[in-house]
């Protein structure tokens, strides 16, 4: 999605952190851009929020997975420097 500039929702800079036994979601960083990470444990559903240059708002969902591991393989395999020079 092409937030045009626009502040995306949760990645204004806070950290947050949060763990039960059916949930995890935390705020992070991949190749240098803000992300948000959250496991459903109980439905084997994750799912990673990444903002790209302060515009752009890349988003990837799996199910049937255990740990957030095979999205951060898939996230290191995406050209993202490269999505954040079109911002300019």
């Amino acid at each position: 999605m092409d937030f045009l500039g626009k502040t995306i929702p949760f990645l204004t800079g806070q950290q947050l952190q949060m763990e039960s036994s059916e949930e995890t979601m935390c705020t992070t960083e991949v190749q240098g851009f803000k992300a948000f990470e959250t496991c459903r444990l109980k439905d084997r559903q994750a799912e990673m929020n990444i903002s790209v240059a302060d515009r752009f708002w890349v988003k990837i969902d799996a199910e049937g997975i255990d740990n957030l591991e095979v999205l951060k393989n898939v996230v290191q395999q995406m050209d993202l420097k490269k999505l954040a020079s079109l911002a300019k």
